[in-house]
């Protein structure tokens, strides 16, 4: 399992995989230095290493987004307690 299959898993358990606007967001709050685009969101979900448009997500990438939900669920921006069905 690599980064970009838990980014993946994460987007769709949460809801969010189509709002990149918040994705971004949540980037910010989670103090990522690096720009984040539309273009890069979609490379980081590809699990696929022969797709051409994959890009290899970088640990920091994802503690900043995981740092970037807790703090989006602090200031109530999203909420990940909400009940999941599985």
């Amino acid at each position: 399992m690599n980064n970009n299959y838990v980014f993946n898993r994460l987007l769709t358990t949460l809801n969010l995989h189509r709002n990149h606007e918040l994705i971004e967001q949540i980037f910010k709050l989670g103090c990522n230095q690096a720009p984040i685009t539309k273009s890069l969101i979609k490379a980081w979900r590809l699990d696929d290493t022969q797709n051409r448009l994959y890009r290899a997500m970088p640990n920091k990438s994802l503690i900043a987004f995981f740092d970037g939900l807790q703090e989006a669920s602090k200031r109530e921006i999203i909420d990940i307690n909400a009940d999941v069905e599985i």
